[in-house]
Parts: structure tokens; C-alpha cells; sequence
């Protein structure tokens, strides 16, 4: 969607139940707007179950249903981890990720001998 901007100032948890992923972009997305996520290990997020988020079995709606439930009960909780969210996703911009791949390839071609 051109605007997730719009959906995600809406929530208050952002839910990704990936069966397979790389290290989807739209959960740092969610976590910048200060969501917490309910996701799975195959999602290869930065989520760290209890801290920013849940990570869930895959394929476990009872688990998105015992977990969304858990937020609704406890809203204070949104707030908590949506904040570590934030803060822990202010790491993750293009800007490091650049310099760290420029780190990784002085540190590999620096160990060769030409």
C-alpha cells in the first residue's frame, strides 16, 4: 500500500504471522510508529519475545488470539513495549545499515593479500 502511514498511526499492535520471510521491512515499520508485534521466528525480525513484542508458533491463531487478548487486557502493556519498539528500531536505519556493510567489506578485503 503507497500509505501504510495512515493504517499505522491507527493501531495500537501490529500482528505478522509469517510463515517464511527474510526480515520483512514492515516490522520495523511498525515498530517505528512505537507498535508492539506479534510475529513468528520465521518473520526473522529484531522482535524479542516479552521485551518489544511476541513471538508465536506459526500457524497458531490460539496463540495471535491468547496474545491479542493479552494486550486488551493489558493496555499499559502497548505502551511499554510499543516504546521499546521505537527505541530499539532507531538502530536499524539505511544510514547503519550502510555503514555496517561497508564495515563487513573493509574487515573481509582487509584480510586479503594482494
Amino acid at each position: 500500500h503507497p500509505d501504510t502511514s495512515k493504517f499505522l498511526e491507527k493501531a495500537h499492535v501490529y500482528v505478522f504471522p509469517s510463515l517464511l520471510e527474510g526480515s520483512s521491512k514492515s516490522v520495523y515499520e511498525a515498530m517505528s510508529y512505537g507498535l508492539p508485534v506479534i510475529t513468528t521466528y520465521n518473520a526473522g525480525s529484531i522482535v524479542e519475545d516479552g521485551r518489544d513484542g511476541y513471538i508465536i508458533p506459526i500457524a497458531d491463531e490460539d496463540a495471535i488470539c491468547e496474545k491479542m487478548l493479552y494486550f486488551y487486557e493489558n493496555r499499559d502493556t502497548i505502551i511499554k513495549m510499543g516504546l521499546n519498539a521505537f527505541e530499539k528500531v532507531k538502530n536499524y536505519t539505511w544510514d547503519v545499515y550502510g555503514e555496517n556493510v561497508v564495515s563487513i567489506y573493509k574487515e573481509v578485503l582487509g584480510s586479503f593479500k594482494f
